[in-house]
This record gives C-alpha cells, structure tokens and sequence, in this order.
C-alpha cells in the first residue's frame, strides 16, 4: 500500500483557493452572512470574496450567530450593522434580499434607502419582515412601504414578502415581473390591493393574511395569469370576487363571505367556523357549484352532522384525488363522512383531523348503509384520533371496501389550522401517558376487528405520537411497544438530537463542519484572535 510523505502532504498547493471567484462565492452563498464574512480570516484570496455573495440575509434573531447572547443588542445597532454590510457591498446583483427586525416608521429613511439599495441591484426575491406583530403596537408607528421615495417600474423582482408594515398609494409602483406576492398583517385598503393587481401583470401567487382593513377581493381578468390565491383570517372581508381565468388553486380560512368564483379551479381549501355559517357543507356546495365535477383536491371544516344534512346539495364528485376534512365539533358519529367517499370514485387519498376535545366516549356504533367499494382509495390517515367506536367503524369500513389500501396513518395528536392554513401542534387536555394508553387498547381492538379476508400485512401502518414524527414502516407498531421498546426509542431519541445539535444550523452541515475545522485552526490561539484587532474588516462590531 502506497504512503503518503508527510513533508509533501504540507507543500500541497491550496486548489480550493484557486478556483475562479464565481465558483468561490457560490460556495459562500451557502453560509450564513455571518459564516461568510468570517471566511475572510482565511488569507488575502478571500477577504472580500463574501462581499460578492448574492443573498444578503439580515436577521436580528440570528445576527450573532447561534450560542451568542442578544442581550444588550437593539434596532440601532441592528440598522449600523445593515449600512456598514451594504457600504462594503460589491456584487452586481442580488438574489436575495431580507430584513427580519421589529423596526417601525422613525427609521423609515434607513430602510427606504436598503429597499432602493435592493431594487438598484436587481434583486430577485426581496423579503421584509418589521415584526410588529403584538397588538398593542400602535399602527401610526409601523413602517409604511416605502415611505419616501416611489418605487415605480421594477424589472428584477419575482418574489416580495411584506410582514407587519403599511401599504399605501402612489408609494407602490408597477412589479412587472413579479409572481409571488405574500403580505401578513400589512394594513392596506381595496384601492391599494387593486392597484397591486393590476400593474404586476405576471402575478401567479397571492397570500393575504390578517389585512385588517382589507373589504373586498376582486380578482378581474388584468390577473390573467394568477393560479393560486390565498386568503386566511382577513376578518372584515366581506366579498371575493373571482374572474381569473387561469386560477386554478383557492384558499379561504375564515369568516363567512360572499363568492364568486372562478370556473376552472381544480384545488379548494375552505374552511369556515361555524360561529359564522351553520351549515358549512351546503354553503361551500353552493359556492363551488361550478367547480366541483373538475375538483381534483378538496379541504372542508365541516362537522358530521353538516355532513348528514346537506349530502344532497353535492353532486358526484368525478375528479377528486385528495380530500381532508377538518372536524372541529361532533355531535353525530364520524361515518357520516363514507358519504363524501360514496361521491369519490376516484379519491386515493383521505385525511381526517379530529380537532373537538372530548373526555367522555363518542357515539356507539351505527347502521352503515353504504357498500360502496372505494376502487382507488391508497391512503388515509387519522389526526386527533381517540379509538372510540364511531372511529374504529370508520376504520373498519375502509378497511373493507378500500381494495387498494396500502397506508394507514392513526396519530393521537390533535393538530389545529395555524393562521397560515397550516396544522400545528394543537395543545391537549389529557395527560400523555394515559391519551397513549387508550390509543393502544383501541387501536389492538381495531386490529382484532378486521376481517379474516383482508391480509393485514398489506396495510402499511404507521403511528405517530405527540414529539415522534415517524414516516417508515414499522414492523411493530409504535402503540403496541412494550416499556424496553419505549426506553430504546427515548435514548434513540436523544442520540439523534445531540447529533444534530453537535451540526450546527448551517445550511450545509458538511461545510460547516470543514469552516469549524478552519475557525478552530486560525483561531485556536491568542496570538491569531489579538491579530484580528488588525484587520479592518474584522473589527467591525457585527461581525465580532
């Protein structure tokens, strides 16, 4: 076996420093902003390589890095840290560009200026987050966007995000080609939202969230080209009107509103509380009338008894794959939904998330009518799920009439609809241990009930539990461990968190292993961490 001499191995030359400043800063672009500027310690070669990188990420959470106390740190010095960053800033173009700091309208001059900053170097998607959030900010004091000069005609951007912040005419000018636009509790009127719409004429993506004073949507024929349009918690929307032809993707969480939708959606997510609309299913039917044969997937808030009373109204349901109810209240039993599956020919995928909290056993078991056999169903999974019999019969008619079936997820935990339309981790009234216990005996019950015919084996079971995500198949079900089973999975457990604690939060662990490697070589003693006082770039205080 060949060796290697030790003397030659410390004369080879150093190929990654050779490489071309494109490929060098590329790399660079992976790190953090911090990580990035603390590689000019390296040599001359690379001092001001990260002053080219094409993201510019300023996060005031994140800012000294992690492990780093922020005490003492506020929005003054988070704003010197942005201009003394741009003030060295040498690249052509940025790809990103983001500011996460609760800052509001007494700096608007200093942000206006890193907006104008942005746009003038061709920036791409631009994200800007003022984390004024709590309720008790007062509106007169949030950053309006911008608040000085215009922006009018932009070319580069394709992807604006606006966080607690104000929107207001003329300030916002023409994005010519923007495509996705996500704005969460900006203050803005229908005037300025209508505005928006018709001079960003490439517009494919909307999310509102929390626009206290937004009244109406009218999406007219100027979106052409909008395909998905999201609106969660706009409290005071009365109205959406939808004319865009090309809009395929609709969501709405929230209060009841009056609709008019587009003809050629494929994809709705409509979920009303009930406090605002008594029979949501009915309402939902009428609303989509035009658009049910073609639905591919469908999401409702809907209760059982909702589910009973206005089957009627829906038509067959000829295209839908994927179909996910959110049940937030219960008073009849849950197989009232094997109708929704009866008008689902073709559906693959079922998810139920049990979201009502109940200490008492829910309804016994009914007379199910239905022997429809569900050709295509694949997949189904239950959240929230107690074991009680309306539950257990549900499962056991899948079971049965699901020829196809070859997942089956049962997770006890209770998730909720987050503000962004997302399930969260939902808190839960009963202890962990005994929620778990009674999961185990009714799910063994629900396993003795299948019929001898069905081959269990060819069910792919999967159980989740509260601070366990497992997504592979388990030959022995979680629900069923004994105490060393549930010993071996706590200690797995902590190995895998102390592993990836020990990587960091780079986005790329292996190079952040080797610029550890590097940090620890090039400060390792007191004589290289005194001769940074030297170096101009590191005796700037953000990037101590």
């Amino acid at each position: 076996m060949q060796t290697v001499n030790p003397k030659r191995s410390n004369t080879m030359k150093d190929r990654i420093s050779e490489l071309p400043d494109e490929i060098l800063v590329h790399i660079l672009s992976f790190l953090s902003l911090r990580n990035a500027a603390r590689s000019g310690i390296l040599s001359r070669r690379w001092r001001h390589l990260w002053k080219s990188v094409p993201s510019l990420n300023f996060d005031f959470v994140n800012k000294l890095g992690p492990g780093r106390d922020s005490k003492g740190l506020n929005k003054y010095q988070f704003v010197d840290w942005v201009n003394a960053v741009l003030d060295l800033y040498q690249g052509k173009s940025l790809d990103e560009f983001r500011i996460h700091c609760t800052l509001g309208v007494d700096l608007a001059s200093s942000i206006d200026s890193w907006i104008h900053f942005a746009i003038d170097k061709k920036v791409k998607r631009m994200d800007l987050d003022f984390l004024t959030r709590l309720d008790f900010f007062p509106v007169s004091l949030k950053y309006t966007f911008p608040s000085c000069n215009p922006v009018e005609t932009v070319t580069s951007v394709e992807y604006v995000s606006l966080s607690s912040c104000i929107l207001t005419l003329p300030g916002i000018g023409k994005f010519r080609s923007l495509k996705h636009l996500f704005l969460d509790r900006v203050e803005l009127v229908d005037e300025v939202l209508q505005h928006l719409l018709s001079n960003c004429s490439s517009l494919e993506y909307l999310n509102l969230q929390r626009a206290a004073k937004l009244v109406s949507v009218k999406v007219d024929a100027s979106s052409s080209k909008l395909k998905c349009l999201m609106i969660y918690y706009c409290l005071s929307l009365k109205c959406v009107d939808i004319y865009a032809s090309n809009l395929i993707t609709f969501t709405y969480v929230g209060h009841k509103v009056d609709l008019k939708s587009a003809p050629s959606l494929t994809e709705v997510s409509f979920c009303v509380g009930n406090h605002s609309c008594e029979d949501r299913l009915t309402y939902a039917g009428v609303q989509f009338a035009g658009s049910l044969h073609q639905l591919e997937k469908l999401v409702l808030q809907v209760s059982p008894h909702e589910v009973s009373r206005g089957i009627g109204v829906l038509p067959t349901l000829c295209n839908l794959k994927v179909l996910v109810l959110w049940v937030s209240s219960k008073e009849d039993s849950v197989t009232a939904f094997i109708q929704l599956l009866d008008l689902s020919p073709l559906l693959r995928r079922l998810e139920l998330h049990l979201m009502y909290l109940r200490s008492q056993p829910g309804p016994s078991r009914t007379e199910i009518t239905s022997e429809s056999v569900h050709r295509q169903l694949e997949e189904v999974e239950v959240g929230g799920f107690f074991g009680f019999e309306d539950e257990i019969q549900l499962l056991e008619h899948v079971v049965k009439n699901a020829v196809a079936l070859k997942k089956i997820v049962i997770d006890p935990c209770r998730k909720d609809l987050s503000a962004s339309g997302k399930s969260v981790e939902a808190g839960n009234s009963f202890p962990f241990n005994g929620r778990l216990q009674t999961a185990r005996k009714h799910a063994q019950h629900f396993c003795e009930r299948i019929p001898p015919s069905i081959n269990v084996e060819k069910v792919e079971a999967i159980f989740g539990i509260w601070s366990l995500s497992l997504h592979s198949v388990i030959s022995k079900g979680i629900l069923f461990w004994d105490a060393n089973d549930v010993k071996m999975a706590q200690l797995n457990a902590k190995a895998m968190r102390t592993f990836f604690c020990a990587l960091g939060v780079s986005e790329n662990n292996r190079e952040l292993e080797k610029w550890d490697k590097l940090e620890w070589t090039h400060e390792g003693t007191n004589q290289v961490k005194e001769s940074k006082d030297e170096c101009p770039l590191l005796t700037m205080s953000c990037f101590k």
